[in-house]
């Protein structure tokens, strides 16, 4: 049979739709993601010089299946600690790619205490990682949560939080009942007064009774300078209550030591009565599973608690025998857990507390955000200002390379009205922290405004995004030269724009990106590169 020109037309068509097909399907059967249609295209000017295939959110294993191999323990520890300030995750590259928040920690509490699981919460401090009235407001959210909300029967202290000026004061608004329900310990130090605080704990669960106590270790009494803060040597305070906690006659003792991880080994070890040691030391992500070390005639068990907040242990408690047996898990904080409804009314009222400080800084005392001089001079100008002459610059700033919008140009708009965020209604344009780098002429790691930096939402549009300030310096010197509004000669002309002259290789080398691109706000930076973000913004060819 012969075919017809029409006929063999068709039948191309059809071959290649069954071929394109097959590639389609072969890139998804080897784990990538999905090809577009724009890459098979023969013309890529249509889809811009850069376009990152929209990344599929992450697939967890749902919270109920929260140790779903385990049977019921006795006793369940649920042990944190080491916040670092990190009351939530930033979401700047999407909540879903970033672990904690008290809000999911809330979350996950509550699955264990619906299976009527029998609960002890221990944290070891160091909830805070700044010296600001900011961090104040942080550690009272971070108590009235930890107290009001997940009711913990535990809370050690860390460094930090003992520099703070307000540390006794939101112990003091958060404990309601402190002869029976007051969860702050610790046995080497006293907070102001001895009332506020115990030196151990004993819970009776499940029939057993679990004691408790923690230390501050030695090596941070020196950060250590308030008056309100009586501090004893770790190895002699143990000394002491040791033989209280042995009259107690515990199934279980347990040590958290805010202290590295060697000194807390070496107290277990010199005090061999602890069946578990909880340590603030350790990598960012705790180990998967118990370090087991001999302390005199017992084996011991020793966990850490990570950074940020990141995780929780999970330490499930059975006596077999009269020999206690424990399994442990460690459960990431991610997008699986849900926001807490009244852990997240907390938040929202911090944030209304920051704004409130922010618009009266004088009456509340509110240092953070005091302009500060810039350190080499000049003022801001804002970005609009650089159109002018470096019109292609500006449109790629602005509009992105795809002209999809440019993803700095848009940083102070997603404070108050972010994209595709489940926590779209707490605004955060009145945070510092998040300020520093959704704005113009903040510092990046210090969280504080530099004179003429941005200040208000409404009077300094000029300086909303990121801006071209921020990487190059305070330009207006430089633009009022450049339009003849002020005089200048020649080689101030030209100063003025070797100082604002960075390179590609300048930023790399410098870290200059790094500043708000770290691994706390923006984890992709570190794994991607430089190369792979500077195509979001690739400019400076003209």
């Amino acid at each position: 049979m012969i075919l017809s020109l029409k006929s063999i037309f068709c039948l191309v068509l059809m071959l290649g739709g069954m071929l394109l097909g097959w590639i389609v399907n072969d890139q998804k059967i080897a784990g990538g993601d999905s090809l577009r249609w724009n890459d098979l295209s023969p013309n890529p000017v249509h889809i811009g010089a850069w376009q990152e295939p929209k990344k599929q959110d992450p697939v967890f294993p749902p919270k109920t299946d929260l140790v779903k191999d385990w049977k019921q323990p006795a006793v369940t520890l649920f042990v944190t600690g080491n916040q670092n300030g990190y009351i939530e995750p930033c979401g700047c590259t999407g909540l879903e790619n970033q672990k904690g928040g008290l809000m999911r920690r809330a979350d996950c509490q509550m699955v264990l205490k619906d299976r009527g699981w029998d609960i002890v919460s221990i944290d070891a401090g160091k909830q805070v990682r700044r010296i600001a009235a900011q961090a104040n407001l942080k550690l009272q959210a971070t108590y009235q949560t930890l107290c009001g909300v997940m009711n913990y029967d535990v809370i050690a202290f860390g460094p930090d939080e003992l520099k703070l000026s307000d540390t006794a004061q939101a112990i003091l608004n958060n404990v309601e009942d402190f002869e029976n329900s007051n969860p702050f310990t610790c046995a080497n130090l006293v907070v102001l007064d001895e009332s506020i605080s115990n030196r151990f704990r004993v819970f009776e669960r499940n029939g057993k009774r679990i004691g408790v106590t923690t230390i501050l270790g030695d090596e941070y009494f020196n950060e250590i300078q308030t008056t309100d803060v009586i501090k004893t040597a770790a190895a002699l305070a143990l000394s002491e209550i040791i033989p209280k906690l042995q009259q107690e006659k515990c199934d279980m003792l347990v040590l958290v030591c805010q202290a590295s991880k060697e000194i807390s080994i070496q107290l277990a070890k010199r005090f061999p009565v602890f069946d578990l040691v909880v340590t603030s030391d350790g990598a960012g992500e705790p180990m998967m599973l118990p370090e087991k070390f001999a302390a005199g005639n017992r084996t011991t068990n020793l966990i850490e608690v990570g950074t940020k907040g990141m995780y929780v242990g999970l330490v499930g408690c059975d006596w077999e025998n009269g020999q206690l047996a424990i399994r442990y898990e460690r459960v990431p904080m991610d997008a699986r857990f849900a926001d807490n409804v009244e852990a997240k009314k907390i938040f929202v009222n911090y944030q209304g507390d920051l704004e409130k400080r922010y618009l009266n800084p004088a009456g509340f005392r509110f240092a953070d955000i005091t302009p500060r001089a810039i350190p080499n001079g000049g003022e801001f100008a804002g970005s609009e200002s650089c159109a002018d002459c470096h019109d292609v610059d500006y449109d790629i700033w602005k509009d992105g390379i795809d002209g999809n919008g440019g993803p700095h140009a848009r940083a102070t708009l997603d404070l108050v009205d972010p994209k595709d965020n489940p926590r779209a209604e707490i605004k955060r344009n009145f945070d510092p922290e998040c300020l520093s780098c959704h704005v113009t002429g903040w510092n990046p790691q210090e969280f504080f405004p530099y004179q003429t930096g941005y200040y208000d939402f409404e009077r300094d549009e000029h300086l909303h995004g990121n801006g071209c300030e921020n990487c190059h310096g305070p330009g207006k010197a430089h633009v009022d030269a450049e339009n003849g509004d002020i005089e200048a000669t020649d080689e101030e002309i030209a100063k003025y724009r070797k100082d604002l002259f960075i390179t590609k290789a300048d930023a790399q080398k410098n870290g200059t990106c790094l500043a708000c691109h770290d691994t706390d706000n923006s984890p992709d930076f570190a794994k991607k590169g430089f190369d792979e973000y500077w195509k979001h913004i690739e400019h400076g060819k003209k």
